[in-house]
């Protein structure tokens, strides 16, 4: 089973669970793949010669109690 990088977040994946795009970027998830074409169109491409060799964590979800939800709407 081969490994291969996303192309946003860096982290390794087993290639047969990346998305592929026409250009041959690889992504893990859709959220990865977003974010990787917001930076190209906003000329903001530099974001990875900056990331080097490191890699991204994954966004984490917070779980909101319903006191930190009263008041919003």
């Amino acid at each position: 089973m081969a490994h291969e990088k996303c192309s946003h977040c860096r982290q390794n994946f087993d290639e047969n669970s990346l998305i592929c795009d026409d250009l041959g970027n690889k992504f893990c998830c859709n959220g990865c793949k977003q974010v990787f074409y917001l930076l190209k169109e906003n000329g903001l491409d530099s974001f990875y010669e900056r990331l080097g060799k490191n890699t991204l964590n994954a966004a984490k979800i917070r779980e909101f109690s319903q006191s930190q939800t009263q008041g919003i709407y």
